[in-house]
């Protein structure tokens, strides 16, 4: 009877470790989605008390707030802009440089992934202008023309004239490098 108890566990036991062995890999996969999510919300976390420190003319504090989050999102292109804007702030034209650069890779990235989204060119028409290379962003803009002419947020950029109201845009001029 004992015999046929400890048998019995063993196979208990067998069966329990096959079956962890099947779902690890189910269970890593999404403890790397929990991972990642979390990463995000820990950065949305960070860009909030960078936005604030900005607001309180704080900017080392901003640039150390978004420091962390490109750490934790560093394909997130909007982050390297703010950690760009702060450094610019501080006077930081070479570290604002480097992060609109980045932020501008993350956007070349992020157009070969999803060229059916002109708003992507729009955003790198942005960094150009922020990076001091309106003539690139003109190309981009009329490329953007070119491949789109009928992409509603491509009428809305051009009806709108938002690559003049950018140019023209004091706050986006106040952090050119």
């Amino acid at each position: 009877m004992r015999k046929l108890a400890l048998c019995g566990a063993l196979i208990g036991a067998l069966i329990l470790g096959a079956c962890k062995g099947k779902d690890k890999g189910a269970t890593a996969a999404a403890r790397s989605e929990m991972d990642r999510k979390a990463a995000q919300n820990e950065a949305r976390l960070l860009a909030s008390d960078a936005d604030f420190a900005v607001r309180v003319h704080d900017y080392p504090r901003a640039e150390a707030s978004l420091a962390k989050a490109v750490e934790l999102v560093p394909d997130d292109y909007s982050v390297w802009v703010g950690l760009g804007m702060a450094r610019r702030r501080q006077g930081n034209k070479d570290g604002a440089r480097d992060a609109y650069q980045r932020g501008y890779q993350m956007l070349e990235q992020a157009f070969k992934e999803h060229p059916e989204d002109p708003g992507i060119l729009v955003s790198q028409i942005e960094l150009m202008l922020l990076l001091d290379r309106p003539a690139d962003a003109r190309k981009i803009y009329d490329r953007m023309l070119r491949d789109y002419p009928n992409h509603p947020r491509v009428k809305a950029f051009v009806d709108n004239r938002e690559l003049d109201e950018l140019m023209n845009n004091p706050d986006l001029r106040a952090h050119k490098v």
